[in-house]
């Protein structure tokens, strides 16, 4: 009994131990894992009695919208501040933007921010921006029109206390498009039929076919050939001066894809030759094509002619030795075109007769055996003027006298119809005696 006590205890107590055994080595291994956690946590904290510093840090971006960006267009940019730091700001924010050429500040504006415009624009704001937050400012600005094709536009942010002041630009860098005017000229003349003497309108227009607006002064040119004449020249906006060179001069811009006009009159000389070509041309500065820029127009000019006749009537029949005879001379141009020289009728008088007189209408007459009437003035295509001659008819003159007339002028185009006669029948003037004889 007793030795069977003795080694149920010493079982018993041996299990004991063992159980009591794995229990202390769980105890441990959780004690353990406890004492690693802490460590854990520990490295991520700071030393005890090390003070944490709260601190700003500002970046600015710029971002241009409003594309694609033209010389003359408007601009927007959106200037983000962000406060990538660990702490709110606590003094003034201050954003500057040195406006580059090209450009020209309009406005600037964001919520909290105060700016002036000029060529630096400068917005402050004493609204703290917390760690992690932005506020934008909108910049609007102008582009000259002759904005250089790239624009560089940076702007800087700075406050108290920041941790890192290096990384406080940002910059856009945009692409211009050039605009420029592009001129061409028409010249285009009115109507048809244009003849020697006459007159002649040309339209010349100007047309801008460029993508930008002329900025400068446009001259227009016309150098008058021969067989015309200037006599006027006008329109919208121009300044012209005529002579034997139109100048015509617009300070007033040309929209791109418009046009402008210039009437220019001009008359045809009568010596004018058959064909005219009269050229122009058109400039102005900073044009993106100049060998564009002239226009010529030609007219086919009828050739003009008078065509001088001459009928010859007597009137005062019937006629007689010892009587009078009256002639109507009757110049006719029965040509295309006026007389532009001195026109010229002589009468070579016939014997029997004696000239006592001749006259006409712008006639200038010298009366002897020959008659010779001058004119200057034209007698213009299709009209007459006539000239009145008065004669004695002698006391022997003959039973027919025939008197022939001619006429002529520089130019004719047909020079062989020019003389005419009149024919007159004389009765014979005879004495016839009778005697009588009376007795007393």
């Amino acid at each position: 009994m007793t030795i069977r006590f003795l080694c149920f205890t010493i079982l018993f107590f041996g299990s004991f131990l063992k159980s009591f055994g794995h229990f202390e080595n769980d105890k441990n291994n959780a004690l353990q894992s406890e004492q690693n956690i802490y460590s854990s946590i520990d490295s991520l904290s700071p030393p005890k009695g090390t003070l944490i510093v709260l601190s700003p840090d500002l970046t600015i971006s710029k971002v241009a919208s409003g594309s694609p960006f033209q010389q003359g267009g408007t601009l927007s940019y959106a200037l983000t501040i962000t406060n990538g730091g660990n702490g709110p700001t606590t003094g003034t924010i201050t954003v500057q933007d040195i406006i580059p050429t090209g450009l020209t500040a309009i406005f600037a504006t964001g919520a909290n921010w105060t700016c002036t415009i000029g060529a630096t624009v400068s917005c402050t704001r004493n609204t703290a921006i917390a760690a992690g937050a932005s506020s934008t400012i909108t910049l609007q600005t102008n582009i000259a029109s002759n904005a250089p094709a790239i624009i560089t536009n940076t702007a800087t942010v700075a406050t108290a206390g920041e941790s890192n002041s290096s990384n406080n630009g940002g910059t856009s860098i945009i692409t211009v498009t050039q605009l420029s005017p592009d001129l061409t000229l028409s010249k285009v003349a009115q109507g048809t039929g244009f003849q020697q003497g006459g007159t002649v309108i040309y339209e010349l227009t100007v047309t801008n076919g460029g993508n930008g607006p002329t900025t400068g002064t446009i001259t227009v040119q016309d150098i008058i050939p021969t067989g015309l004449t200037a006599t006027s020249a006008s329109g919208a906006n121009w300044t012209c001066t005529v002579g034997s060179t139109v100048t015509c001069t617009r300070s007033t811009a040309i929209a791109a894809g418009t046009t402008s006009t210039i009437t220019l009159q001009a008359n045809i000389a009568s010596n004018a030759p058959a064909s005219i070509t009269n050229s122009a041309n058109v400039a102005t500065p900073g044009e993106s094509n100049s060998g564009n820029n002239g226009a010529a127009s030609v007219i086919s000019v009828s050739q003009v002619f008078p065509d001088l006749t001459i009928t010859k009537v007597a009137s005062g029949g019937p006629f007689q030795q010892g009587g009078t005879v009256s002639y109507a001379l009757t110049v006719t141009n029965g040509g295309n075109g006026p007389t532009t020289g001195t026109i010229t009728v002589q009468d070579i008088i016939p014997t029997g007769l004696t000239v006592t007189s001749a006259s006409g209408a712008n006639w200038t007459c010298t009366v002897g055996s020959t008659v010779t009437c001058t004119r200057s003035t034209a007698i213009a295509a299709g009209t007459t003027s006539t000239i009145t001659l008065q004669a004695n008819i002698a006391s022997n003159a003959p039973a027919s006298i025939t008197n022939s007339a001619n006429v002529a002028t520089p130019g004719e185009s047909n020079a062989g119809n020019n003389g005419a006669s009149s024919v007159i029948s004389v009765s014979q003037v005879s004495p016839d005696l009778t005697i009588t004889k009376v007795a007393s």
